[in-house]
């Protein structure tokens, strides 16, 4: 008998042992430091690991986990910071807020004036999912009464590299929910029009003038939209049913552009999900370098040399985000439903999208930061944009870097028309 209890307390002493040896292969329940990179090598084994607190395995949704495990996506951990406030937003949400209704029986909102329409949302409130889409349909005026800027595409292909680099503007003039004064320009007060927007290629020179102008309206009436038409160097007026088309052969549709550009009644449906932290990124300094001649110097923060060519140094950091089901109608085109991770601080501006395609399968996947800017009075608004849109299907990518996209006061109703498309 004591040669046996011998024999059993060798055994628990080696098993105690093997245990210790195996912890440190699934990861110990440790706190991640600042600067500790999540990659492809490590992401499986920090699991278990917290940030601020946060399982790294809820910080990081199974979308951006696949960037990083199948993509070589590079996480860098940063603290969280306190962004800055849109004080005239906020002072507009605060007046206006209370008088919005929502009418369940046409999806429909009423008494709407500026600032986020539903900054508070109940997640037991069945129509919690339509009103975030109303935070997100009028998400443009968080940059300020109208915003233009250039932005650069980069078209990547995995296996090859950035196979076209474009040039194209973006010019939007809010004619409704302006947080500063007026709220409502008189057109857009008698013609009930929400904005008007002209994105459109500045180069290279055989795309030039190629894109659209779209006239939105605020209850969901189809869009009034024009396209130019190299051809004849004349602008023509298509269907309104071209809001989910893709913009100019790129990865993204006309409806992803800051992760939902529609009108919600557009949708079947929109379900709350609820709040979770996660990691994104914010742009805080010059994202290109736009005298430089070559690609790699012109962003530098890019790893175009390094296979799969779209990924970007960046610093993540924890944010609380609303997450939204959206599933389209059985006539959208391309998708059967879109999840959207919507910043609960500021409701209306996503940070990231996952695409699912007919046969709901993950198709897109798209990363979207912001930066701040205080524009020639004071106001503080958000500018500029990175949209990285990945087609992990094709494996493809398209990057938006719109880094300069900002307020523009000086813009009137006549100055952004149809006309902004044709070659001069």
């Amino acid at each position: 008998m004591k040669r046996r209890d011998r024999d059993d307390s060798g055994l628990k002493n080696r098993m105690v042992v093997m245990v210790f040896l195996y912890l440190p292969m699934v990861g110990w329940a440790n706190e991640l430091s600042e600067g500790t990179i999540i990659n492809d090598t490590n992401i499986d084994q920090l699991q278990n690991s917290t940030f601020e607190g946060h399982p790294i395995s809820e910080l990081i949704p199974p979308s951006l986990g696949k960037l990083v495990r199948d993509y070589k996506l590079q996480i860098p951990l940063k603290h969280s910071t306190p962004k800055p406030r849109l004080e005239a937003h906020d002072a507009a949400t605060k007046k206006y807020s209370h008088l919005v209704r929502y009418d369940p029986e046409t999806r429909s909102v009423s008494g709407y004036v500026a600032g986020t329409p539903f900054p508070e949302i109940d997640g037991d409130d069945p129509h919690a999912g339509d009103k975030e889409l109303y935070n997100l349909f009028w998400n443009f005026g968080l940059f300020g009464p109208s915003a233009t800027g250039e932005f650069p595409f980069l078209f990547i292909k995995a296996d090859k590299g950035v196979e076209r680099f474009q040039v194209w503007q973006e010019t939007i003039l809010n004619f409704s929910g302006r947080a500063v004064e007026p709220h409502t320009l008189p057109l857009g007060n008698s013609k009930n029009i929400q904005k008007r927007d002209a994105l459109f290629a500045k180069e290279p020179f055989d795309i030039k003038g190629l894109g659209t102008f779209t006239q939105r309206y605020v209850d969901g009436s189809p869009d009034d939209v024009w396209v130019y038409i190299r051809a004849i160097r004349r602008t023509r007026r298509v269907s309104g049913g071209t809001w989910a088309d893709a913009i100019g052969g790129s990865d993204v549709n006309l409806d992803d552009i800051n992760g939902f550009n529609a009108h919600p009644t557009w949708f079947e449906s929109a379900r709350f999900v609820g709040q979770r932290w996660m990691l994104t990124w914010f742009i805080d300094g010059p994202q290109q370098n736009r005298e430089a001649d070559t690609l790699n110097e012109k962003f530098p923060y890019l790893r175009l040399s390094e296979w799969p060519h779209w990924n970007a140094d960046q610093k993540w950091e924890p944010v609380l985000v609303n997450v939204i089901e959206i599933k389209p109608k059985e006539d959208h085109p391309f998708y059967s439903k879109k999840i959207l991770y919507d910043l609960a601080e500021l409701p209306g501006r996503p940070c990231l999208l996952e695409a699912y395609d007919k046969q709901g399968d993950l198709w897109k996947i798209e990363t979207i930061a912001t930066g701040y800017k205080r524009d020639e009075f004071g106001n503080m608004w958000l500018s500029g944009f990175n949209s990285f849109m990945h087609d992990i299907k094709f494996g493809h990518a398209t990057l938006l870097v719109g880094d300069d996209f900002s307020v523009d006061y000086s813009l009137e109703p006549d100055d952004v028309t149809q006309n902004m498309l044709i070659v001069r």
